[in-house]
């Protein structure tokens, strides 16, 4: 098992443990989060070295993934964790499908 389908494998436990728990946000609700956790990623701005700089790498990572699927399956995209196998092309991807539907995050 490659480094790739261990995050998909983390992304989809981690969207199906809230969706068992919680209500289908609003696409209000969802972008606003969106937003935020966008926010609270510098992707070039994380400590140097460490285990503590992987550990807030992925979770950043897994938070904005997760909230960015969340957002597209509001408006209906088509998404799903397992696109994930390469996450910069699957964000890359669903962020260019939200701003064609009004929701720029750049």
């Amino acid at each position: 098992m490659n480094s790739g389908s261990i995050y998909v494998e983390l992304l989809a436990a981690a969207l199906s443990q809230r969706e068992r728990s919680e209500d289908p946000p609003s696409i209000g609700e969802a972008s606003l989060q969106l937003v935020r956790k966008r926010r609270r990623i510098n992707w070039d701005d994380r400590p140097a070295s460490g285990g503590d700089r992987v550990t807030l790498a992925l979770v950043d990572e897994v938070a904005y993934d997760m909230a960015l699927v969340q957002c597209a399956r509001c408006l209906g995209i088509d998404c799903d964790p397992g696109r994930f196998e390469r996450p910069l092309e699957e964000r890359r991807r669903l962020e260019g499908e939200l701003a064609s539907r009004g929701i720029p995050l750049a």
